[in-house]
């Protein structure tokens, strides 16, 4: 337990310095509260920074959609992750934790609302009952609709690429 949690708060150390980088800033009461709960997590630098991050990055080289859709699931994962850790902390780690949580709360409720649909959205379609002859007979039904629906916006996807390379073409 002690081995995650550290390692989560690795990650968002470093979510949140990549975020510096890209022209927003990480609150120096922020930062000064992550480094304080990492001191009290006694992890041997082996472990911390063992090469398996809690959170991939590859979906960070993908579109800004991917990113932001992404970034949305970790806020969201980092909510889960902070609301437990207050569940097991002693009282000197709440308050520092119960910051944490709220920054996190903030900026996802601020620049994340749309996300946090889409992510809610996609783990309810995990918990469609597959077995089910309604549903079944449902989906089918709804089926043409949704396929047209994903024909069209790979069209528009597309065209949109056709039309940004015409743009960059040189003039003869």
């Amino acid at each position: 337990m002690m081995v995650s949690t550290a390692r989560a708060m690795v990650c968002l150390s470093l979510c949140l310095c990549v975020c510096q980088v890209s022209g927003s800033h990480i609150p120096a009461r922020m930062n000064k509260t992550i480094q304080d709960l990492l001191e009290r997590y006694k992890i041997p630098n082996k472990e911390r920074f063992n090469g398996t991050p809690v959170f991939p990055m590859d979906p960070l080289n993908g579109t800004t959609e991917t990113k932001r859709t992404f970034m949305g699931g970790v806020l969201e994962t980092y909510e889960k992750l902070l609301g437990q850790m207050l569940e097991a902390c002693d009282d000197a780690a709440r308050a520092d934790l119960s910051y944490i949580l709220k920054k996190i709360q903030m900026l996802k409720r601020s620049s994340y609302q749309e996300q946090s649909k889409l992510l809610q959205g996609l783990h309810d379609l995990g918990n469609v009952q597959m077995d089910d002859r309604i549903i079944q007979s449902k989906a089918l039904g709804e089926l043409p609709w949704l396929y047209e629906e994903a024909s069209s916006l790979m069209q528009r996807r597309r065209r949109r690429r056709q039309a940004r390379k015409l743009r960059t073409r040189p003039s003869a």
